[in-house]
């Protein structure tokens, strides 16, 4: 009950702070909550819901900083390789080089929640478009931006009202991130995000196609069969444990191993 009292008071004590700022830099901190716990200069900018200028919105990052609410840290490494040290101070004085990380997740959490909903999806449209433009032409992109796309779009998708191009979107990458999954032996969250990828092609309509349909439907088929060989094998692990266990302390037994292909 102390626990819940404290936890209490701390998301309290962050409402206060939160509600506290002044209207620049809460829009701003709301927009880096949809973003996730680590984002960029370029992220906020590209995806802010008004018209923000380059100062304005570096003023309205710095007074979070000053206020604790997010810290920051220079990336060298976002540069052009032969850049000129007098290119890069530039560059750094107008943030083009920040990155930032909320200092308590609660404040995302809290600032998430006090946006309208329409808002949260506006935003998460915009996220997600804007990731697909930044990898339009690339082969074969990494992971983490799949996932990244996977998780906005699927936010979009969970809304009741969601237009089908938004629900093929979310199944789509869901694959991605399944097939992915599978390959790397992580079962477990392959199953997860084909389950929730069958949620969403439920609601597409019966005069629409799914070309991820045949695929996710082939992955579980292939995952029952591993989870069928994965538990006939710890059952086997564990009677041998238990046959093992039981045999402690009794006569040795001198039957003939079982015949081996290994040799000497």
């Amino acid at each position: 009950l102390s626990e819940l009292h404290l936890s209490n008071s701390i998301q309290g004590l962050i409402t206060c702070r939160i509600d506290a700022l002044p209207p620049g830099p809460l829009l701003v901190l709301q927009v880096a909550s949809v973003i996730g716990r680590e984002f960029d200069f370029e992220t906020v900018k590209a995806v802010f819901p008004i018209t923000i200028d380059h100062s304005s919105l570096t003023s309205d990052l710095d007074e979070l900083v000053r206020q604790d609410m997010i810290t920051c840290s220079i990336n060298i490494l976002g540069g052009e390789d032969e850049e000129s040290q007098e290119n890069q101070d530039k560059r750094i004085s107008q943030h083009r080089y920040y990155n930032y990380n909320v200092k308590n997740i609660v404040i995302f959490e809290i600032c998430y929640n006090t946006m309208s909903f329409s808002m949260r999806l506006q935003l998460h449209r915009h996220l997600a478009q804007w990731y697909e433009e930044k990898i339009k032409d690339v082969k074969g992109p990494d992971l983490s931006v799949i996932t990244i796309l996977t998780h906005h779009w699927v936010k979009i998708a969970e809304h009741r009202e969601a237009d089908t191009e938004s629900l093929l979107k979310a199944i789509k990458y869901l694959a991605a991130v399944a097939s992915q999954g599978y390959e790397a032996l992580c079962h477990v969250e392959a199953l997860r995000s084909l389950q929730k990828a069958e949620t969403f092609l439920a609601r597409i309509p019966p005069d629409q196609s799914c070309p991820q349909a045949t695929e996710i439907a082939f992955m579980k088929r292939l995952l029952a069969n591993d989870g069928s060989t994965i538990r006939r094998g710890t059952v086997y692990r564990n009677r041998a444990r238990a046959n093992q266990a039981s045999s402690v302390g009794s006569p040795p037994n001198h039957a003939s191993p079982p015949t081996s292909h290994i040799t000497d």
